[in-house]
């Protein structure tokens, strides 16, 4: 049936109206993501605009994180704001240097907590502080 035929009711129109919105520019649309990166902040929402940004805070992809990797970056090449944030398994390390360090050290001796971000690092170095200060 045609929406323009004339009714067959009298004083009854039919009228087909769109009321779909306009379609948002991705360009100033912020995205976010949850993911394994190599490196960055854990637990941490981190704003990231562009792929440079993206390597420089997080890594550049390996074979273990390559598919969040560039998951994130393809949505870079349409958008400038992405909001990251990188989870961790229960393997999960922190970087230990150990350059200068005699054999008569064994760094492994002591089992280190994941520092996962600025904000966490906090929080462990007030816990330590406290139960130093029960010790004594």
């Amino acid at each position: 049936m045609a929406l323009f035929a004339p009714s067959q009711s009298p004083a009854v129109v039919v009228k087909e109206v769109d009321l779909t919105g306009g379609v948002p520019n991705v360009q100033t649309s912020t995205g976010a993501y949850v993911g394994k990166f190599k490196w960055g902040p854990v637990d941490k929402a981190t704003l990231v605009a562009n792929e440079e940004e993206l390597v420089g805070t997080f890594g550049s992809p390996d074979t273990s994180h390559n598919i969040n990797f560039h998951d994130a970056a393809y949505f870079l090449r349409y958008s400038n704001a992405l909001q990251l944030v990188r989870v961790v398994d229960a393997t999960a390390k922190n970087a230990a240097a150990t350059t200068g360090q005699t054999s008569a050290f064994v760094h492994t001796a002591v089992t280190n907590p994941v520092v996962k971000n600025l904000d966490n690092l906090k929080l462990l170095e007030f816990l330590h502080r406290g139960q130093n200060q029960i010790q004594s």
